[in-house]
């Protein structure tokens, strides 16, 4: 990134990165989908919910806390943690690890992420695009545009 950054063709770089990655996601999210074991779901119960819910506070409080130990402005402290709800990429890395590592378990540690990365990539957007609105980032004529 930092050569990239230092020279003069990297706007040629980001043109071509953004024809490829696309596919490069596409590619990444339905290798993760072959691992992912559809019998494991009913087993999910309340390691599911839990770590549903304990990530999203765990958002919420540390970037909160974060703030405040940072002197943020308020408005970062109050929303900062509902636009860090979505997850996709490095979880499901590591979640694919551990699936190999750490078998038995590993099948349920990689269906939970899994599933609640779907969750939270769906749900995510609005909580983000909420904490925006909030913070007096979005112009209301643009958020209007965007409903």
């Amino acid at each position: 990134m930092v050569l990239v950054n230092i020279r003069k063709e990297n706007i040629r770089f980001f043109e071509v990165f953004r024809r490829v990655d696309s596919p490069l996601y596409l590619f990444f999210f339905v290798l993760a989908g072959v691992h992912l074991e559809i019998n494991l779901l009913g087993k999910l119960g309340l390691i599911g919910v839990a770590y549903f819910g304990f990530r999203i506070a765990g958002k919420l409080l540390g970037a909160s806390l974060g703030g405040y130990l940072s002197r943020a402005p308020k408005l970062v402290k109050k929303y900062l943690g509902f636009g860090l709800i979505p997850q996709a990429g490095v979880a499901l890395g590591l979640a694919l690890i551990a699936k190999v590592e750490f078998s038995p378990l590993g099948g349920i540690v990689f269906t939970t992420i899994m599933v609640t990365t779907i969750v939270y990539e769906i749900i995510g957007p609005f909580f983000t695009k909420f904490a925006l609105s909030k913070a007096g980032e979005i112009e209301e004529k643009r958020l209007a545009d965007s409903a």
